[in-house]
């Protein structure tokens, strides 16, 4: 892959920009009705303004459910995590990465001075890692092929096997 791997180049390929959003004023029974439906792992909230105000994410849901919490009475915004710790489009991903490992974060929003750009999960970026990893690998293979002239008698490499390791 030609240039920087950062996080624009992840929501790019993830293809939508559109991020479901809920209002931190819903009950959390309604941040866990709409997860489910969705098949997602962590729903991001937003203020009064409309821009992203908090997150609520599968964890938080089972720390909650611990703590025996009434889910059709309580509202998100009383229970979000809302000093959120964010990545922008123009962040490496290495350094992402990083952030996330270090500090057991799954679903980290993506912000642009414009506002919320998107949310990328830690398996996005290994989806984004390997496919970088085969790319170059497969570029390596077509300049040996270029710059290295065959000879009679050398083995011939297949490209195809070479890819898939």
């Amino acid at each position: 892959m030609a240039g920087t791997l950062n996080i624009r180049r992840i929501l790019d390929a993830k293809g939508t920009r559109d991020v479901f959003m809920l209002s931190q004023d819903v009950p959390l029974s309604t941040v866990v009705r709409e997860a489910c439906a969705r098949k997602m792992g962590a729903v991001l909230l937003s203020g009064p303004d409309g821009k992203l105000a908090g997150i609520i994410t599968e964890r938080d849901v089972l720390h909650l459910c611990n703590r025996r919490v009434d889910f059709d009475h309580t509202l998100a915004s009383s229970v979000m995590q809302k000093n959120l710790i964010v990545a922008r489009p123009d962040d490496d991903i290495n350094c992402v990465m990083d952030l996330m490992v270090n500090r057991s974060i799954r679903h980290l929003p993506v912000v642009s001075d414009q506002g919320l750009e998107g949310i990328i999960t830690v398996r996005d970026l290994m989806f984004a890692i390997r496919k970088s990893d085969r790319e170059a690998v497969d570029e390596f293979v077509k300049y040996l092929q270029t710059a290295m002239p065959v000879r009679e008698g050398d083995p011939k490499v297949n490209q195809e096997d070479v890819s898939r390791g």
